[in-house]
């Protein structure tokens, strides 16, 4: 029984030293296929910052690799809600996408806007942005505002000049 111990004991230590060899070498390679994959460095820009439900609002993101120059070949998608959005590239590392905010919930509301940037054999870059979208468009308001203004010009010029 002591010696079918001591080669069970001696089979253990050396498939123990066996994983610790894979280990160890599993994660050199791991470690220098890291340190080698070139980074893609991502922002994002909104076409305006006053945003009521149901307009459109252009996002602009660009591309870059760690030496600052555009990368045009890569893949950006953004996440809304329950969204998912492909932009286009307009070259020179810049992409863009309309985003209409009628398919988004009616009402004022934050969102957050997921950007993320990927190409094959590079680590994917992502951006959070904050889109405050407000409830539904006034603009009517303002010029039902104008008209009652210009009305009331008018009317004080027109008895102005009647009492002289």
């Amino acid at each position: 029984m002591g010696r079918k111990n001591a080669k069970m004991r001696k089979r253990n230590l050396v498939s123990l030293i066996a994983f610790s060899i894979l280990l160890s070498a599993f994660t050199q390679v791991y470690m220098v296929y890291s340190a080698d994959t070139p980074a893609l460095f991502l922002t994002g820009t909104l076409s305006t910052t006053s945003i009521s439900y149901g307009s459109k609002v252009t996002v602009f993101a660009s591309v870059k690799d760690a030496d600052g120059n555009p990368v045009e070949d890569a893949t950006v998608t953004a996440y809304l809600d329950t969204l998912t959005i492909k932009f286009r590239n307009d070259r020179h590392g810049v992409y863009h996408v309309e985003i209409d905010t009628g398919d988004l919930g009616e009402g004022s509301k934050t969102y957050t806007l997921t950007l993320v940037a990927e190409k094959s054999n590079h680590e994917p870059s992502e951006v959070n942005m904050d889109l405050k979208v407000g409830g539904k468009s006034q603009d009517w308001l303002m010029y039902v505002g104008v008209v009652l203004g210009l009305g009331a010009v008018l009317a004080f010029m027109v008895r102005s000049a009647r009492r002289l």
